[in-house]
C-alpha cells in the first residue's frame, strides 16, 4: 500500500496537491475550532481546523467512529473521541496507532460508514461494509479503522488501484460517490437501484467513474460524466452539479428523488427537470433531494414528502423540482397565499428534514419532520399536528444573542452547526450523536465548550445540569466581561460575574426575565437558591463558599475559578467550601 501510495503522490505532483489542498480545505482554519461538520443517522462528526484531526461522536456498532474497535465501553460515545487511522482507541490515545488527519469528511446514514478526505487527496473510510461501501476492495464488515479508496479504470487518477485526485466526498447508506479536482466522478458499493451511474446494477467494491453513457468500466461504448463541481447522495440515489448550474441524478427513484418527472430507476445520470441552470449548490436527504438557487438565495426541492422536507406548505410527493415556501402553499407555479423562501446561502438534507444556512437572521430555518427536535425549535411532538413543519420555521435563538453558524449538517433526526468555532446540535439524542456528554434528545440547541479550549468543564456547565455537559445560556458562570452590554464573555469566572449572578434576581429571588439585563449600581450583595448548583456534595451553597455568611461575593467566585480551573482531567472535580477567614 506504501508503494501505492506513493505512486499516486508522484502522479499528481506536488504543485497540484498544495493547489487543491489549499482550495478545498478548511478555508478558516486559524479562526475556527472545527473547520467542517458532518451528520449521519446516529453519528456526527467534525474536523478540527487547528491541525485536521476527525473527530466523532455517537453511534459505534458498525465502526462509525473508526476507534478500531466497536466492543465495550465503545459501543457508542457521547463526547467526541478522535478517529485512529491505526491503533485502537483506549479511553486516551490511540494505542499502537495515529489519529486520523483529513481535509473534508462525510458520513452516511443508517448503515452506518463514513469517510474524510486526507493527505494527498485520498479518500480514506470506515464501518459498516457489506457491499463494499468503503471501497477497499473487499466486503469485510465492520471496517474498523480507515481504509485508502481503491479504484478500477485507466483514468490517471486510478494509479497502481488507488483512486486520488478527489476533493470532495459523499456518502449514502451503502454506497459513496467522490469528486475529483477536474470534474470526473466516481462511485462504489451498492448499485441495485444503479446509484452507483455506471450504466448496471451491479455493485461495486472498488470505485469507478460515473458514465454520461455506455456502461461498466471505463463506461464502455460511451463516455464518463465529466464538467462537475459539486455532488451529493442520498439513500439510494446519487446527484452531480454541472459547471453550468444545472443538475443531474441517478440511481432509485420510485418517490420522484431523481427529479425526471417519473418514478423510474435510472442507472446513468438523467437531466432534473427544470434546473438546466442557476444552481448554487446541492443536497440530498434519504428520498429527497433540494437545489440552492443562486439569484435570491431561493430553494426548489423534489421526492419523498410525507413529513413535510420538501417545504412546498404540503406533504405531496414531487417527482419535479418545486419551490420552498418561506408561507403558503406551492400550487404549481407559485407559494399560493404566501410566497418563496429566500435568502438561503445553503442548504442540507436529512433523512425526513432540511435546514437551511441563511444570509441573515434567524440564521437558520429548517422544515419537515419534528419528533425529535432536529429542527432547533421548542414545538412540542406530542402536540397533534406539530410533528411536522410543511414550511421553514426559524430555529429558537440562545437568550444572549443571535449567534451566526458557519456550517450546518442535517442528520437522520439531529441536526449540527458549527457556531463561534464550536459545535452545537439539536434533536434526536439516543446514541449520544449531539455530542453533549448525554443522551437526552432536546428540541432547542444547546451548547458546550463556550471557551473553545476543546474539552466541557464547569465553567460551562449551569446549575441546571450539573456536569452534564450542557450550557445553560441563562445559567452558566462566566456571564459578562464589563458592566457596559457588550455581551461579551472573558472566559473566565471572576468578582464581576459573581455580581451579575445576585444582581440579576435582586432581593425578591426571582430570576431577571432578560438574563443579559445590567445590574444596578452597587449591586445588591445577597445569596439566592436558583444559583445555587446543588450538585456540590460538600456544601449546599455552591456558590457562597465562605462558609455561613449567605452572601455571594468575588471572593467566592475566585474560590470557584481556583478550585475548579480550566480541564478536562477531572469530569466533576469536588468545590471545597473555603474557611471563614
Amino acid at each position: 500500500m506504501k508503494h501505492l501510495f506513493a505512486t499516486a503522490v508522484l502522479t499528481l505532483g506536488l504543485v497540484l496537491l498544495l493547489v487543491f489542498a489549499h482550495r478545498f480545505g478548511p478555508q478558516h482554519a486559524k479562526a475556527l475550532t472545527f473547520a467542517e461538520i458532518s451528520t449521519g443517522d446516529s453519528v456526527s462528526c467534525a474536523l478540527v481546523s487547528s491541525g485536521g484531526a476527525v473527530k466523532c461522536w455517537g453511534r459505534n456498532l458498525s465502526g462509525e467512529l473508526g476507534l478500531g474497535t466497536t466492543g465495550s465501553p465503545y459501543e457508542q460515545s457521547s463526547v467526541p473521541l478522535p478517529v485512529c487511522a491505526t491503533g485502537v482507541w483506549n479511553g486516551t490515545t490511540c494505542s499502537g496507532g495515529s489519529a486520523l488527519i483529513g481535509y473534508g469528511i462525510s458520513l452516511g446514514s443508517t448503515a452506518g460508514h463514513n469517510c474524510a478526505l486526507i493527505t494527498y487527496l485520498v479518500v480514506d473510510c470506515w464501518g459498516s461494509n457489506p457491499y463494499g461501501q468503503v471501497g477497499h476492495g473487499s466486503t469485510t464488515t465492520p471496517v474498523v479503522n480507515p481504509a485508502h479508496v481503491q479504484c478500477q479504470g485507466s483514468n490517471q487518477y486510478c494509479v497502481g488501484g488507488l483512486l486520488a485526485g478527489i476533493v470532495r466526498v459523499r456518502t449514502g447508506v451503502q454506497h459513496t460517490c467522490a469528486l475529483a479536482w477536474d470534474g470526473l466522478v466516481w462511485c462504489w458499493g451498492r448499485n441495485a437501484f444503479g446509484q452507483l451511474g455506471d450504466g448496471t446494477t451491479t455493485s461495486r467494491s472498488h470505485a469507478r467513474r460515473v458514465c454520461a453513457s455506455g456502461s461498466g468500466l471505463d463506461c464502455s461504448g460511451g463516455t464518463p460524466l465529466t464538467g462537475i463541481v459539486d455532488i451529493t447522495v442520498g439513500s439510494e440515489s446519487s446527484c452531480a452539479l454541472t459547471s453550468g448550474g444545472a443538475v443531474k441524478c441517478w440511481g432509485r427513484n420510485a418517490q420522484g428523488q431523481v427529479g425526471d418527472g417519473t418514478t423510474t430507476n435510472r442507472s446513468l445520470p438523467v437531466a432534473v427537470s427544470g434546473l438546466t441552470s442557476g444552481v448554487g449548490s446541492i443536497t440530498a436527504g434519504s428520498r429527497h433531494a433540494c437545489a440552492q438557487i443562486t439569484s435570491g438565495g431561493g430553494a426548489k426541492c423534489w421526492g419523498f414528502n410525507a413529513h413535510g422536507q420538501l417545504g412546498d406548505g404540503t406533504t405531496i410527493g414531487r417527482t419535479t423540482p418545486v419551490s420552498v415556501c418561506a408561507s403558503g402553499t406551492w400550487n404549481g407555479s407559485a407559494c399560493s397565499g404566501g410566497s418563496a423562501l429566500s435568502g438561503a446561502n445553503s442548504l442540507s438534507a436529512g433523512t425526513g428534514h432540511t435546514c437551511a444556512l441563511m444570509a441573515s437572521s434567524p440564521y437558520v430555518r429548517c422544515w419537515g419532520s419534528q419528533w425529535f427536535g432536529q429542527l432547533g425549535n421548542s414545538v412540542d411532538a406530542s402536540v397533534a399536528g406539530s410533528a411536522l413543519a410543511k414550511n421553514p420555521a426559524s430555529w429558537t435563538l440562545p437568550s444572549w444573542g443571535s449567534p451566526q453558524p458557519s456550517a450546518l449538517s442535517a442528520g437522520g433526526a439531529h441536526t449540527c452547526a458549527i457556531i463561534s468555532t464550536y459545535a452545537e446540535c439539536w434533536g434526536w439524542n439516543d446514541f449520544g450523536q449531539l455530542g453533549n456528554n448525554s443522551t437526552t434528545s432536546t428540541t432547542s440547541w444547546i451548547g458546550h465548550d463556550s471557551d473553545k479550549d476543546g474539552c466541557i468543564d464547569a465553567y460551562e456547565l449551569g446549575p441546571n445540569h450539573a456536569y452534564g455537559g450542557q450550557r445553560d445560556p441563562t445559567n452558566f458562570y462566566d456571564f459578562f466581561d464589563t458592566y457596559d452590554n457588550s455581551n461579551v464573555r472573558d472566559r473566565k469566572v471572576d468578582s464581576s460575574d459573581a455580581t451579575r449572578v445576585v444582581a440579576r434576581n435582586g432581593t425578591s429571588g426571582s430570576a431577571s426575565a432578560n438574563p443579559l439585563t445590567p445590574p444596578p449600581t452597587p449591586p445588591p450583595a445577597v445569596y439566592h437558591p436558583i444559583y445555587d448548583r446543588q450538585d456540590d456534595p460538600g456544601s449546599s451553597q455552591a456558590w457562597d463558599l465562605i462558609v455561613g455568611n449567605g452572601t455571594i461575593n468575588g471572593t467566592d467566585a475566585t474560590a470557584v475559578a481556583n478550585q475548579l480551573g480550566d480541564t478536562c482531567a477531572t469530569p466533576t472535580p469536588t468545590l471545597t467550601p473555603t474557611p471563614t477567614p
